[in-house]
């Protein structure tokens, strides 16, 4: 009998210890984004993914940009670029809270340039001069938009003897306007078309010249690309023949398409010695593409 009591007791004891069947456990906020990286305006969408905690839950969402909510699983835009730290606070009914964290990313608007013409050989101190057209790719304005030169851009990766001047051209008529080195700003899907003095301070064996194209609100600057918008550039004590070439694609958008493996096309290329006379050598460069070009070496023009 004294067995069956302390059984019985036994049994009540672990019925009263045990967890109430589906009692929640602690709770623990946590949520995903999507996307979580991206150009302005950018929307995220937040998904709750918290668990536990006694329901009802409150949601405390801050956005990091000064924007808040109180929903679930919010959408919010972000309309200005960085780099912002999202806050979600979760609350249970007895009063429990779980915090997460998390960054998102917000570019600002993408610029592309092109520059023509691609190569100067100029006199040291004399300017070698060329014309740059910058294009917003983006969303919004880019605000403060100017080139400086890229500080590697030189022999060895060091800074390049070379002063820096850029003005904004009409592009209708590649006049001139406003003041030298003014930043500007170029609204979403715009161009700006810019007129750069490159003068050198030093000899300098032919080098490839790199510009930084940004703005203020520009995460990144225009992406550098050689024979697109780099200057290849050489200067020395005493003048030598100056090349400006400037080729002609069919469709005239700079790309040869060539229709199949054995397809053929051809493009056109002119060229000016605004240099003193002296003989010019031409020949196919066709990168690392391996083109079956015919290698005879080039031809001699004068």
């Amino acid at each position: 009998m004294k067995s069956r009591v302390l059984l019985l007791i036994g049994l009540v004891v672990m019925l009263f210890s045990w967890p109430a069947l589906g009692a929640a456990g602690p709770l623990q906020a946590n949520f995903q984004t999507d996307p979580g990286l991206g150009e302005v305006p950018l929307d995220v969408h937040f998904s709750n993914t918290s668990s536990g905690g006694e329901e009802p839950l409150t949601y405390d969402w801050d956005f990091g940009d000064g924007g808040a909510s109180n929903d679930q699983s919010p959408i919010h835009p972000y309309l200005t670029p960085g780099v912002f730290e999202v806050k979600l606070t979760v609350t249970d009914k007895t009063g429990q809270t779980g915090v997460k964290s998390d960054s998102i990313t917000v570019d600002g608007p993408t610029l592309v340039a092109a520059l023509l013409p691609v190569s100067r050989s100029v006199v040291v101190s004399k300017p070698a001069t060329a014309f740059v057209t910058v294009i917003n790719a983006g969303h919004i304005t880019a605000t403060a938009v100017g080139l400086k030169l890229d500080p590697t851009t030189g022999p060895g990766g060091t800074p390049l003897p070379a002063e820096l001047m850029f003005q904004a051209t009409d592009p209708s008529t590649n006049l001139v306007t406003g003041a030298p080195n003014a930043l500007l700003d170029i609204a979403a899907g715009k161009s700006q078309s810019y007129l750069i003095a490159v003068t050198p301070t030093a000899p300098l064996p032919p080098t490839d010249v790199r510009f930084v194209i940004g703005g203020a609100n520009t995460t990144r600057s225009a992406r550098k690309v050689s024979g697109l918008n780099t200057l290849l550039l050489s200067a020395s004590t005493e003048a030598t023949p100056d090349i400006i070439a400037i080729a002609v694609t069919p469709d005239g958008n700079g790309i040869l398409v060539l229709p199949g493996t054995s397809g053929t096309s051809a493009f056109a290329v002119a060229t000016a010695n605004v240099g003193v006379g002296g003989p010019i050598r031409v020949s196919a460069d066709t990168g690392a593409a391996g083109l079956p070009t015919p290698e005879d070496g080039g031809n001699v023009l004068r």
